[in-house]
């Protein structure tokens, strides 16, 4: 186990939840939409225990407040209460989230008031935050889950005289022209958490096959990274 006083907080909701709130594709209907957030929820969720730092899931029951800051703020405030100093927060939403970038996060969050991973969209994938900087109320009311909030977030540390690292920018899967984006991009990774879904009879959400067929290629020679189930929205 890595540094005790550090841990990963992983916020989301479960698949079932998930699968209703984000229909990566409507044509193959809930139950395969259910799977496919699963396996993208179990692929973070492995990434995270892989870095040797405590591991804590927070699911919509146990999510308080009126809307997704609140939420969050209070899943962010409870963690910090159990005795850590810092906290990096992730979804479930970006597969390129990786056990070598939490470790990059908690090495810079050592060296910085704040540690941001912008997503692509304009929000961000990760959070690495300090216990004595962490204000609940203003963490709140961020423009959460707006494509303003990177640039507003930043603007506001800079006037409060905060240092700020920030990550490499990645995508987050909101919909399945980002999924297919992302696979068409990135066909040389092996996540055969997610991509085993697609082998195991949606009909490789419409892939091209020459891609189908690559997948078919990855998953045979992969090793399962299933995970218990959990209940870890994505940020």
């Amino acid at each position: 186990m890595r540094n005790s006083k550090t841990a990963i907080l992983l916020f989301s909701l479960n698949a079932s939840q998930e699968a209703m709130r984000k229909k990566l594709d409507p044509s193959i209907g809930y139950k395969n939409n259910e799977r496919l957030a699963h396996h993208l929820i179990d692929h973070t969720f492995n990434q995270a225990k892989q870095s040797g730092f405590p591991v804590l899931t927070f699911s919509q029951q146990d999510q308080l407040g009126q809307n997704f800051g609140d939420k969050l703020a209070y899943a962010v405030e409870t963690s910090f209460k159990k005795g850590f100093d810092k906290l990096i927060v992730i979804g479930n939403d970006c597969p390129d989230v990786n056990t070598q970038l939490l470790l990059k996060a908690e090495q810079e969050l050592n060296q910085k008031d704040i540690v941001l991973g912008p997503a692509q969209d304009g929000g961000v994938y990760l959070i690495g935050l300090h216990k004595k900087l962490f204000n609940k109320r203003t963490f709140s009311e961020l423009p959460w889950q707006k494509v303003s909030l990177s640039t507003l977030w930043q603007q506001q540390l800079l006037n409060d005289g905060l240092s700020i690292s920030w990550l490499q920018s990645l995508a987050d899967i909101d919909d399945l022209d980002d999924l297919k984006k992302y696979y068409t991009q990135n066909t040389h990774q092996p996540l055969a958490s997610i991509l085993s879904l697609i082998v195991e009879g949606i009909g490789f959400l419409r892939f091209p096959a020459h891609l189908a067929a690559y997948l078919c290629r990855v998953i045979r020679g992969s090793m399962s990274l299933r995970a218990p189930p959990l209940v870890p929205i994505a940020l």
